[in-house]
């Protein structure tokens, strides 16, 4: 059964994550240790910072550089997490920094209040596009934005949480992160990995303090991960 791991800057030297190839396969290894079959590499993609292009081929210059250092047994799959922006319903390209194919988008949204037009915005990304909302819990403590996240929840969409939100480390994110995947709310899990001494692959970690809370949640997770799947075309097996 595939363990998925949705969220990862795994990728060497591309962004904020892994600096280099030898980070990057510590983190791979420590995934692999945990029983992980496949992992979503998404770097960050900012319209206002770079092209789509240019992000392709550093993103393509990564993953190749990434596959040629070894075997490590887990499937790599190239995606992006693609931070809103106005009018990008509407972009031409951005199937292209869809995870696995052109279907699958994980979207992480502004880290400020949002208005209406955020919402719309979403919403018309869900008639081109399977998305994924990037770890929605974090946006919590934006207060005006509490009504808003149940509009989003109730769209056609995927919710995606860290890890490390549904940890009792994690303080404020944990008993909302923990009650929508419970209620379905939330669907699949990502650990938001960026390198092997902070911010970690602690996929497993976070699928034990789920089971603890709830033993039916890690099955949940799973049957979401192989919905979507399916839908990554190339890496469907």
């Amino acid at each position: 059964m595939p363990i998925i791991d949705f969220h990862t800057h795994i990728l060497p030297g591309i962004d904020d994550g892994s600096p280099d190839v030898a980070t990057s396969l510590l983190m791979l290894d420590k995934m692999r240790k945990d029983g992980i079959t496949h992992v979503a590499a998404t770097p960050h993609f900012y319209a206002d910072e770079m092209t789509i292009d240019s992000f392709l081929e550093n993103r393509r210059a990564a993953y190749r550089q990434l596959l040629a250092a070894e075997n490590t047994g887990i499937t790599v799959i190239p995606g992006a997490e693609v931070y809103y922006f106005r009018g990008m319903s509407n972009a031409d390209a951005i199937h292209s920094l869809c995870i696995g194919g052109d279907e699958v988008l994980l979207l992480e949204l502004p880290f400020t209040d949002w208005d209406d037009s955020v919402i719309d915005e979403v919403h018309a990304l869900t008639g081109r596009y399977t998305v994924i909302l990037a770890h929605l819990e974090r946006y919590i403590r934006f207060h005006r934005n509490r009504k808003k996240l149940r509009e989003l929840m109730d769209m056609d969409l995927y919710v995606q949480v860290n890890a490390e939100s549904v940890q009792k480390r994690s303080g404020c994110y944990e008993k909302d992160a923990v009650k929508w995947l419970k209620e379905g709310c939330a669907h699949v899990l990502g650990s938001d990995c960026h390198g092997i001494s902070r911010r970690i692959p602690d996929l497993k970690e976070g699928r034990n303090a789920l089971a603890a809370a709830d033993r039916r949640i890690p099955a949940r997770i799973d049957e979401a991960g192989r919905e979507l799947l399916h839908r990554m075309h190339a890496f469907c097996r």
